[in-house]
């Protein structure tokens, strides 16, 4: 049934101190706490072996935890599975569609299993072939279509019910660039509208553009959790910046060694780090009135990838020790 979901889009997704394990007691998850809001698109981040899928299974209602609890729309996912599910929009990893049909006719079976009455269903069907670039491949049969234009098809088809909360693991994978804009355009749209999403992606270009905020989640226990720009600023480490002077640009690590860290001249070459963007300008200015001839300025950024591999790496080489 195709629910009116009006009385459920105050509350998104609400994770509190969920424990689970595997069957041998082994942990998978350690008191894990999160939220997304409605309107807030959030990016669930980890190594293999984190415990994402666990986390993203009990949330989907596949499972239970062993503990703690989940509400979906302010239902319990325990206690109200079936309205639960009712709410949810869930996109495997692995595409779940029916091979042996055309594209139109698995959204249309799947609008039929939804309820959806006729003029409904044909109204949805025909935007989401256009949203999702599906429309020239409606009355082919899906085993003929690309890996990525199967993953088209099955987020298309996930969002016919138009679900409160979208559950979206990896959601580009195997996309073109065509295919990846389509997709994370059609996801800000949804978040816009008011739909919560919880993504799992390796993709850290795709978190960076998307997420509202990311939760890094390693051996079971979220271990950081923010805006993708605030970690970036926290944790990301300094900006990197390498000049090239006319001259041997050694002669100017003296002029910069107060506002500049790891300092390194290599013959033109002259390379540094600030810890903020906005900290730059004193520092060429320090080198403009030393004399130096500048021929080159290049900037680079701290990424999330690389917050990534420092928190990740941090946590692992304190559980080493």
């Amino acid at each position: 049934r195709n629910p009116d979901h009006g009385s459920y889009r105050m509350s998104g997704i609400v994770v509190s101190e969920v424990h689970h394990a595997y069957s041998d007691g082994q942990e998978v998850l350690g008191g894990v706490s999160l939220e997304v809001h409605p309107g807030q698109v959030v990016g669930l981040l980890g190594p293999n072996g984190a415990g994402k899928s666990t986390l993203v299974n009990i949330v989907s209602t596949v499972f239970p935890p062993l503990s703690g609890s989940v509400e979906v729309g302010g239902l319990d996912v325990q206690t109200s599975t079936k309205e639960v599910r009712a709410l949810l929009g869930v996109v495997a990893q692995e595409v779940e569609v029916d091979a042996l049909l055309t594209v139109r006719d698995n959204l249309w079976c799947h609008a039929r299993l939804l309820g959806l009455k006729h003029a409904t269903a044909r109204e949805k069907i025909e935007a989401l072939l256009t949203d999702f670039l599906l429309r020239d491949k409606a009355d082919s049969v899906v085993l003929t279509l690309s890996g990525g234009q199967m993953r088209r098809v099955q987020i298309a088809r996930t969002l016919l019910s138009n679900p409160i909360v979208l559950i979206v693991d990896e959601p580009t994978l195997g996309l073109d660039p065509l295919g990846k804009d389509t997709v994370w355009t059609r996801i800000r749209e949804l978040a816009t509208r008011g739909t919560a999403v919880l993504l799992t992606s390796n993709d850290m270009t795709e978190v960076e553009s998307l997420c509202d905020d990311v939760y890094f989640l390693h051996r079971g226990h979220l271990v950081q959790h923010g805006p993708p720009a605030r970690l970036i600023s926290a944790l990301g480490g300094g900006v990197t910046v390498a000049v090239e002077t006319k001259d041997e640009s050694s002669r100017y690590l003296e002029a910069i060694s107060q506002l500049a860290i790891n300092c390194h001249a290599d013959g033109h070459k002259l390379r540094f780090e600030v810890s903020q963007t906005r900290q730059l300008g004193p520092v060429l200015a320090r080198l403009l009135s030393a004399g130096a001839d500048l021929r080159d300025i290049r900037v680079r950024s701290p990424t999330l990838t690389e917050v990534f591999l420092r928190v990740v790496g941090d946590v692992s080489d304190s559980g080493a020790r």
